[in-house]
């Protein structure tokens, strides 16, 4: 069922706050922050819930997915945000009302005719439940990867997110927390699209061996690792961090 937002309504924006906490690895890991993804239940089913449900427009769709359910914390929208990406089909994104240009509906329907991402789709939507978002560039060992290759020139290959959740800077990926491997074989009939808790809030040390940010600050950790560094780094993927493995 579709809620629509009241006439009055307008929703905070976090571009109208300025930015004080600096590029640099959080007080908090993920663990500190939730234990089991149980601890989401009803924020999980929500975004499911209005991930099936088509809006008029991109107020109604925020207001449906983040205020009707008066989530407080940062950590709770983010959450909303990230699931009902994870379960919305980017492909079939519609607005009755249209899009006009420049506008939150033109970003999120930009997907459909390849024009736009994820990582500017999760931006805009924090954007407008009030959390701020920063869209990060680099290369990453995606599908077409293989041990030994090298990234070259400024051509990146993939974008995804950093959140800012009581004044500590998280990394999110809700790209690829919609799809995984089934075999060892990187391979496009390999690729199953099913949700994957490991890219929301990854933990800098996990995340650095698959994604690579070009501004180095953004990588958030103590010591910023160079590209050849990142070209040499074994290739996992989050199912060896979430079976307890680590490299010593």
């Amino acid at each position: 069922m579709q809620i629509k937002a009241p006439p009055n309504f307008i929703p905070d924006d976090s571009r109208a706050r300025q930015i004080h906490a600096p590029p640099v690895h959080a007080r908090y890991r993920k663990l500190d922050l939730y234990r089991t993804v149980h601890q989401f239940y009803y924020i999980d089913n929500h975004a499911i819930q209005v991930a099936q449900t088509e809006h008029d427009n991109f107020t109604d769709l925020i207001f449906h997915l983040v205020y009707s359910q008066n989530l407080q914390s940062d950590l709770d929208k983010c959450r909303v945000i990230f699931r009902w990406m994870t379960s919305k089909n980017m492909y079939t994104i519609a607005f009755r009302d249209g899009a006009a240009p420049n506008s939150p509906e033109e970003v999120l329907l930009s997907f459909k005719s390849k024009q736009g991402t994820y990582a500017r789709i999760f931006e805009t939507l924090c954007r407008f439940a009030g959390v701020h978002s920063i869209v990060l560039t680099g290369y990453a060992k995606g599908l077409d990867y293989r041990p030994g290759d090298k990234f070259k020139g400024n051509d990146y290959n993939h974008s995804w997110n950093v959140v800012l959740i009581d004044n500590n800077w998280y990394l999110v990926d809700s790209h690829w927390a919609t799809r995984y491997l089934v075999s060892e074989k990187n391979m496009p009939e390999n690729l199953v699209y099913e949700y994957d808790d490991f890219y929301f809030l990854t933990d800098p040390e996990q995340l650095i061996y698959s994604h690579w940010a070009h501004k180095k600050e953004w990588q958030l950790l103590p010591s910023p690792v160079a590209l050849q560094d990142f070209e040499s780094l074994p290739l996992v993927k989050s199912y060896f961090f979430k079976c307890g493995m680590f490299f010593i």
